[in-house]
């Protein structure tokens, strides 16, 4: 990679990639170790940190009933699981917030596959603990094509066993690249969720899930859409 590419530009050009959701979180990996090491670095040390501990792996399960929520979006305006069930399968996708690329990745992929979704039918939901301003950003950002819902302290990821301490290296290494989580969550905690899909018959009940401890790792958005299919 030439050494004068910034990863602004790298970033830009895995947007841009029509390749399969794995290979562009790939690439994205890849050009964080090439443009700054040391967060790579305590990456991979989190993710070893969370495989051990086997984080999420006490998140709901295949053919659970999904609990209820209830939460904001970027609006204000409250939103309950059972306002989206009934007609349509949903599909929630817990992010860490707007300021990670591997959700900003995985995002623009839902985005791309706006079509495919409405042809199904099924209504696709963003979580996240950031505050209703950053989830304005993260709408306007992919075309309003799916609802970003806030989901302050965490409190719902809580209850479905998903969420993470950060860390004070990451949390330091994030401040100092201009991303102040106490700002952006309302709170000094540093919690975030483990990245999570989860995707719903009209009922509720978990037709399919991808938790991995490797918040690098996200479910394909073309298996999301083969789930959704088989239920047609």
């Amino acid at each position: 990679m030439s050494s004068d590419r910034t990863f602004d530009m790298d970033f830009a050009q895995i947007c841009a990639m029509e390749e399969p959701l794995r290979a562009r979180l790939q690439a994205l990996t890849a050009i964080i170790a090439t443009h700054d090491p040391e967060f790579a670095s305590a990456y991979e040390g989190l993710v070893s940190q969370l495989q051990r501990a086997a984080a999420g792996d006490g998140a709901p399960k295949i053919s659970d009933q999904m609990p209820a929520f209830l939460l904001p979006d970027h609006n204000g305006r409250l939103v309950s699981l059972d306002d989206l069930l009934g007609t349509s399968p949903v599909v929630i996708s817990f992010n860490r917030g707007h300021w990670c690329e591997y959700c900003d990745v995985e995002l623009r992929a839902y985005t791309a596959a706006q079509k495919e979704f409405s042809r199904s039918g099924a209504q696709v939901v963003s979580i996240m603990p950031d505050r209703l301003a950053y989830l304005a950003k993260v709408s306007e950002r992919n075309k309003h094509a799916f609802l970003v819902l806030c989901d302050m302290d965490n409190s719902y990821a809580m209850e479905l066993n998903l969420v993470i301490w950060l860390g004070e290296r990451i949390h330091g290494l994030l401040a100092a690249a201009g991303v102040s989580l106490d700002k952006i969550q309302g709170n000094s905690g540093s919690f975030v969720p483990v990245p999570g899909t989860f995707v719903l018959d009209r009922r509720g009940i978990i037709l399919a899930r991808f938790v991995d401890p490797d918040f690098r790792k996200r479910m394909e958005v073309t298996d999301v859409l083969e789930v959704i299919a088989a239920q047609r």
